[in-house]
């Protein structure tokens, strides 16, 4: 088996399809997690669970497994007017999970909690929305700890209806982050809409096409983009909870990731809509900030070849090594060599593609 480095030449991507690209290198940064769906079947169980039934906003959609799958390098979600039935159906009960006896359609929700999660970084998410009447697709966050909205929010990308009068008429992308309020139970928001109009007025095939959506996180600042136009720009110091809510701070803590397409609410009325209603997803790539100085001068004295490497790799050091560790991209550990009593590890149980390697020194 190869341990590789894969060299390609990049191509302009095709807004209409899956774009063929390996992950783009971004000066500065190193690229820590991604999910490319390049395999056929449901979404990988080491990145994603489902979400299931009625779940919030008094949305119309049954959430299912079905409705999700990876095919041509995509993720594609599908919301279809079909009827399931409701099994925790309650007769005269006040819940809107319970007195619906059936469900008039279905769709899927994703999200990657508990499997990879992250502090901070840049996010990059290409996909193509639709955007039908009914449609309410969304990239967001939440934080790990703390009920909603104490948790914190992140939307990175919402499209839906906003009103005009009492119906829900005016098609609009929002870009959001929330966190909670001492009074209101549906948080504080820094919410910036723009219609849709912005975008098609200028390129009358907009909703045909793929687009990337941004995110830049730091402590200090939260900034979110589409297509590199910035839409919100939200200072983390203005989120904090009010005082006695946990966390203190919920968006300088671990945020996992969610994927949905949600039908009627915020969406509007979905009766007229083409079904099924899609919802593609490209890739999702994480990058955070590349390796210190302090790590650079550890390379100086410290060699891990050859690089591409076929069955086997070498260290050699100024320093002893304790231990090696070799993680694939979705962060887990493939290979772990705890006893480095020799500088040779085999690797030929690995496939090839990109790997990353960790070595701990004896001196720390």
């Amino acid at each position: 088996m190869l341990l590789t480095r894969l060299v390609t030449f990049s191509q302009e991507p095709d807004p209409y399809v899956a774009d063929p690209n390996p992950a783009r290198e971004i000066p500065g940064m190193a690229l820590i997690w991604s999910d490319e769906f390049n395999t056929d079947g449901k979404p990988d169980p080491k990145n994603w669970k489902f979400e299931k039934g009625f779940v919030r906003n008094e949305e119309l959609q049954w959430y299912q497994s079905d409705n999700a799958n990876c095919r041509d390098g995509l993720l594609i979600i599908e919301g279809k007017q079909e009827q399931v039935v409701n099994p925790n159906y309650l007769e005269g009960s006040t819940d809107w999970k319970k007195n619906r006896q059936y469900a008039n359609y279905t769709s899927s929700s994703i999200n990657s909690q508990g499997l990879q999660q992250f502090q901070y970084g840049r996010f990059e998410i290409r996909a193509r929305i639709d955007t039908t009447m009914g449609s309410w697709p969304a990239i967001w966050t939440k934080g790990i700890t703390g009920k909603w909205p104490f948790c914190g929010e992140i939307d990175i990308m919402e499209f839906y209806r906003d009103y005009v009068g009492s119906v829900r008429k005016k098609p609009i992308l929002l870009a959001n982050v929330a966190w909670g309020h001492a009074t209101y139970s549906w948080g504080a928001w820094d919410t910036q809409k723009v219609a849709l109009t912005h975008f098609t007025s200028k390129d009358p095939d907009w909703c045909e096409k793929f687009h990337v959506w941004r995110m830049d996180w730091t402590k200090d600042s939260i900034n979110l983009y589409l297509d590199d136009e910035l839409l919100n720009t939200t200072l983390v110091e203005k989120t904090k909870n009010p005082e006695g809510y946990a966390p203190q701070e919920p968006h300088r803590q671990k945020h996992f990731i969610l994927l949905n397409l949600a039908i009627g609410a915020n969406g509007g009325n979905p009766v007229a809509s083409d079904y099924p209603i899609k919802y593609e997803v490209d890739y999702i790539r994480v990058y955070q900030p590349a390796p210190t100085a302090v790590q650079s001068n550890i390379e100086k004295t410290t060699r891990i070849f050859p690089n591409p490497v076929k069955d086997f790799i070498f260290v050699e050091s100024d320093n002893e090594v304790k231990s090696i560790s070799i993680y694939d991209l979705t962060g887990q550990i493939v290979v772990q060599n705890n006893n480095m009593t020799q500088n040779k590890i085999d690797l030929t149980a690995l496939n090839e593609g990109f790997y990353i390697a960790k070595i701990k020194f004896r001196d720390g």
